[in-house]
């Protein structure tokens, strides 16, 4: 648990400071005042100011965050040329944009290194729907437990054989799904052992686990989900040195898939439940980084890279969409300025940015508590 702790820590402050950072770069360089560079939320414990802005430590120990003055819609003198305010919308794009890009290049940075070890091909993936990648190739693998009502298997493991207890006459090597069911369907409360290799870290191993009756599916279980897993591999010369956008591209089309389709689930049932289930925030992600650690040895540390590189791309999404109070919502206020040459009024852009925080705060809170009850 300790650990786990220490290893969210790290992943959660390093995303947001990495953001962060990319807003005081390009302000900086823009000529744009930075007041305060905080690790951390206030109260603040020591700072020191270095060349007119204030780096700072503070007592709540997540993430961080830049002061820049203007930046949030209050009234300043429009003579002052370090504020934000005062800047060109060319200016204020590529300050809001700077974190945007710094997650987006942390995603990349992280992606070629892992890439680099594994030979160009990715960590296994588990697929939720029959999507075609567009880039690289791929290689699926079936019959892979991606859950368990039991703490005998591991998300991961891939089904070699089961058979009977030490009876080997009686005894499969599943290649498909069904026929794991129709293997397990029949056995009336016996043992049955399981020759499993988790795709995360290849490890072979046998766990034993009994049958029970299943009365809403009549027939016996012994309460595993089945998926599939896929690894893609950027083999060509110019794959494996764009590697890392095409991966990213191909995450990210397929989490629109996935996303597609659980909306479309959603209307169908009439119930936010499908899209509201899928939501995790930092409570989530730290039961996640739990489980990834458990994999163990250098397994662990290359999943906990991918996953920290994936947290990073979906950072980066999250704070471009046009939703007030994300970088995004600032940059539709760019944009009115550049349409109708001139900004809109200071007390409607502060009340929508607050109302829009005021949400987001209450989503994650609402998702804390659902990821709490879900993962615990």
């Amino acid at each position: 648990m300790f650990l786990s702790f220490i290893v969210f820590f790290l992943i959660f402050s390093l995303l947001i400071l990495i953001h962060e950072l990319g807003h005081l770069l390009v302000a900086k360089k823009s000529g744009v005042r930075v007041d305060e560079f905080g690790f951390g939320f206030p109260p603040k414990l020591f700072g020191k100011k270095i060349k007119g802005t204030l780096y700072s430590i503070n007592l709540i120990p997540f993430g961080g965050f830049v002061r820049i003055p203007g930046s949030e819609y209050e009234e300043g003198n429009k003579k002052d040329k370090g504020n934000f305010a005062n800047k060109k919308p060319s200016t204020k794009f590529f300050i809001l944009t700077g974190g945007i890009f710094m997650n987006l290049f942390l995603a990349i940075v992280l992606y070629y290194g892992l890439f680099i070890v594994t030979n160009f091909t990715s960590l296994p993936l588990f697929l939720m729907d029959d999507f075609s990648f567009r880039y690289g190739e791929t290689k699926v693998t079936q019959n892979v437990i991606v859950y368990s009502q039991n703490n005998i298997f591991k998300p991961g493991d891939h089904i070699l054989q089961i058979r009977q207890d030490n009876n080997s006459n009686i005894a499969i090597a599943p290649q498909n799904p069904e026929e794991v069911i129709n293997f397990i369907a029949d056995k009336n409360d016996k043992n049955l052992i399981f020759k499993v290799q988790n795709v995360q870290d290849s490890i072979i191993r046998e766990v034993t686990a009994k049958t029970r009756y299943e009365e809403s599916l009549g027939r016996f279980v012994v309460g595993i989900g089945l998926g599939e897993s896929v690894n893609i591999s950027y083999s060509r010369p110019l794959e494996k040195i764009l590697s890392p956008f095409l991966h990213s591209y191909n995450i990210f089309s397929y989490s629109g898939s996935i996303f597609k389709t659980l909306i479309k689930a959603s209307i169908e049932t009439k119930s936010a439940e499908p899209v509201a289930g899928t939501l995790t925030g930092p409570v989530g992600i730290f039961f996640i980084v739990e489980a990834l650690i458990k994999i163990g040895g250098v397994s662990a540390l290359m999943a906990i890279i991918d996953f920290t590189a994936l947290l990073s791309l979906s950072l980066a999404i999250m704070n471009i969409l046009p939703f007030p109070g994300l970088d995004g919502g600032h940059l539709v206020f760019v944009g009115y300025e550049v349409i109708f040459k001139k900004t809109p009024p200071l007390k409607f852009m502060r009340i929508t940015s607050s109302a829009g925080m005021a949400f987001l705060v209450v989503l994650a809170i609402f998702i804390a508590f659902k990821d709490f009850f879900m993962f615990r």
